[in-house]
């Protein structure tokens, strides 16, 4: 069995771990949702889940911190344990700013958690546009999104509220 590698991200500047999150070729065996820490020498599996949209795993750095995705559960990684920070309601892409600015690419639109709650501020007219990945700037935000139904690559742009 082989193991796909999807995304790698850079732990605090401080270290020289990295975070590896991948699957493995045989796609809904027990452990196909994988995550790693890499620290320079040796991989280490940090996490293992179904690959199926209750347990994929997405990875992110968010302020100089890594957040873990496990299905509809979103986690800070601190001291080598996952700490949870909230319940997305649904596996979604995610990138902020801070543990109290995040987006997240959902399969009705892009919402955002403040700190407290989820809101949605770009619903979408059907669930066919995903969002896959997306920045911050200081006054903007981008979201790189694909339109399954008409093949289309996307990109959404908003102006964030000061």
């Amino acid at each position: 069995m082989r193991n796909s590698f999807i995304k790698i991200r850079r732990g605090k500047k401080t270290s020289n771990d990295y975070y590896i999150s991948g699957i493995r070729d045989e796609q809904f065996a027990e452990d196909s949702s994988i995550i790693y820490e890499f620290d320079g020498i040796k991989l280490n599996k940090i996490y293992q889940g179904l690959q199926n949209s209750n347990e994929i795993a997405g990875i992110e750095k968010i302020n100089d911190e890594i957040y873990f995705l496990k299905g509809s559960m979103l986690f800070k990684y601190v001291n080598n344990d996952f700490k949870f920070l909230l319940d997305v309601g649904e596996p979604s892409a995610f990138f902020g700013r801070s543990s109290k600015d995040i987006f997240l690419g959902k399969l009705n639109g892009i919402a955002h958690y403040n700190g407290t709650d989820i809101q949605y501020v770009y619903p979408f007219n059907d669930q066919s546009i995903r969002i896959f990945m997306g920045i911050v700037f200081e006054k903007e935000v981008f979201f790189l999104a694909y339109d399954i139904n008409k093949s289309l690559n996307l990109i959404i742009r908003g102006k964030l509220n000061q």
